[in-house]
C-alpha cells in the first residue's frame, strides 16, 4: 500500500508541471522611454496618489531621474505607501540608481508597508533607499510590503524595518516573485 502511494506521488510530481516560482527577468536595463518621469518629492507624492486612487500603471514604465528626500514626510505616520491591497502598482518602476532618502512610516495598524505597499505583476529595479525607518503591522519591507508575481532587481536598502509579522529588509512577503541582486544594511 505504501509503495503504491509513494509511486503514485512520485509519478504525479514527475509528470505534472507545477509553477512554483515566478519567471525572473533579471535585466536591469529598460529600453523603453518612460511613461512617467519623477525628479522630485512632489512628483513622487503625486505618483503615489495616482496609484492609491486606482491608476495601476499596468504596462507603464515609471523612472526616477534625481535624488529624492522624503524628510517632509517624517511627521505623524509618515509616508503613505504606493499601492495597497485593493489598488496595487502593476507597472515597472526604476530608481535608476538615484537615492530616495529618509523614508519614514510609523503605523502599526497598517499592513503592506514600505515605499510601495503592494505590487502585483509589477517590477521594481535599480532602487536605492537610504535612511529608511519603516514600522507597520504585517508585511513590511523597505522597498515593498507585499509583491505578488513580480520582481525586485538590483536594490539597496539602508535603514531599519519593523512590524508585527512578515518583515524583511527589502520585502515583507514575496508571493511567486523574484528578488535578485539586493543588499540590505541596518541604520
Amino acid at each position: 500500500m505504501y509503495r503504491f502511494f509513494f509511486f503514485a506521488v512520485l509519478y504525479f510530481s514527475a509528470t505534472v508541471p507545477l509553477k512554483i516560482a515566478a519567471q525572473c527577468d533579471n535585466n536591469i536595463f529598460y529600453d523603453k522611454s518612460p511613461d512617467l518621469t519623477i525628479t522630485n518629492v512632489a512628483e513622487l507624492a503625486a505618483f503615489a496618489r495616482q496609484v492609491n486612487d486606482g491608476n495601476d500603471f499596468a504596462g507603464k514604465y515609471v523612472a526616477v531621474f534625481g535624488d529624492i528626500d522624503l524628510s517632509a514626510y517624517r511627521n505623524g505616520k509618515g509616508w503613505v505607501p504606493i499601492g495597497n491591497r485593493n489598488k496595487p502598482f502593476r507597472g515597472t518602476f526604476s530608481g535608476n540608481g538615484y537615492a530616495i532618502s529618509n523614508l519614514f512610516i510609523d503605523d502599526g495598524e497598517l499592513d503592506c508597508v514600505g515605499l510601495f505597499g503592494y505590487v502585483k505583476n509589477g517590477r521594481i529595479m535599480n532602487l536605492r533607499l537610504s535612511g529608511a525607518n519603516v514600522n507597520g503591522g504585517l508585511m513590511n519591507g523597505g522597498v515593498v510590503g507585499l509583491i505578488g508575481e513580480g520582481s525586485i532587481t538590483t536594490c539597496l536598502v539602508f535603514g531599519t524595518v519593523a512590524g508585527s509579522g512578515a518583515v524583511g529588509g527589502v520585502a515583507g512577503v514575496l508571493s511567486r516573485s523574484c528578488l535578485t541582486d539586493c543588499i540590505v544594511a541596518g541604520a
